[in-house]
C-alpha cells in the first residue's frame, strides 16, 4: 500500500492535517455560512474546534491516513480540507472536503472529491468509500452523485437527517 501524507492534483496541494492548521479550523469553523450544513449546524465553540483538530492527528497517527489541508498551488494559501477518515469507531470510511466561501464554485470542490477517491482506492486500496450530505447541501449531494457514488439506506452512523451514498472500489474502477 502506497500511502503518502501529502500529493497533489491540477490546481492543489493537499497536506496532513498537524497543529500548525489550528488557525485555520478556528476560521473556518466560526464562519456560519460554512458551518450551517456541519453536525452542529452553526459556528462550533473553540473548544469544540480544538477537539476537532486533535482528533484528525489522532487518527492520522492511529490509522496512517486521514484529512488533508487544501492550498493552492499557486499561492499555497489554504483554502479548505479534504480527506478519508473513519466515523467514530465504526468500519465505515467517510469521504470529507470543505472550502472556504471565496473558492465557492470553481470546481475545486469536485477536484478535490475524485482525488480523494483515487487516493482511496488507488493508495489505500479501500474496497468501499461512504459520502454523507445533509439533503439541504444540494452542491455537495450533487458533488456526490457526479462522482458516481449512489444512495444507500443500509445504514446510519450519525444518527442525524443526512443522506448516505457509497461507491465501491469495483464500481470506481468499472466508470
Amino acid at each position: 500500500m502506497n500511502n503518502p501524507e501529502s500529493f497533489e492534483s491540477d490546481r492543489l496541494i493537499y497536506t496532513r492535517v498537524d497543529e500548525n492548521d489550528l488557525k485555520f479550523f478556528l476560521s473556518y469553523l466560526t464562519n456560519p455560512i460554512v458551518t450551517r450544513y456541519l453536525p452542529l449546524g452553526e459556528p462550533y465553540p473553540e473548544e469544540e474546534i480544538l477537539k476537532y483538530v486533535t482528533a484528525r492527528i489522532d487518527h492520522w497517527q492511529k490509522y496512517r491516513f486521514g484529512i488533508f489541508m487544501l492550498k493552492l498551488k499557486s499561492t499555497g494559501e489554504k483554502i479548505g480540507y479534504g480527506g478519508l477518515s473513519y466515523v467514530g469507531e465504526t468500519e465505515f470510511i467517510d469521504i470529507r472536503y470543505g472550502l472556504i466561501e471565496k473558492y465557492w464554485g470553481l470546481g475545486l470542490a469536485m477536484e478535490t472529491a475524485c482525488r480523494l477517491l483515487e487516493y482511496g482506492f488507488k493508495e489505500l486500496e479501500l474496497m468501499t468509500i461512504y459520502g454523507v450530505s445533509v439533503p439541504e447541501n444540494s452542491a455537495s449531494v450533487e458533488i456526490l452523485k457526479k462522482i458516481g457514488m449512489q444512495e444507500c439506506s443500509h445504514v446510519d452512523f450519525y444518527e442525524a437527517d443526512v443522506e448516505y451514498y457509497k461507491l465501491s472500489k469495483t464500481d470506481y474502477q468499472n466508470r
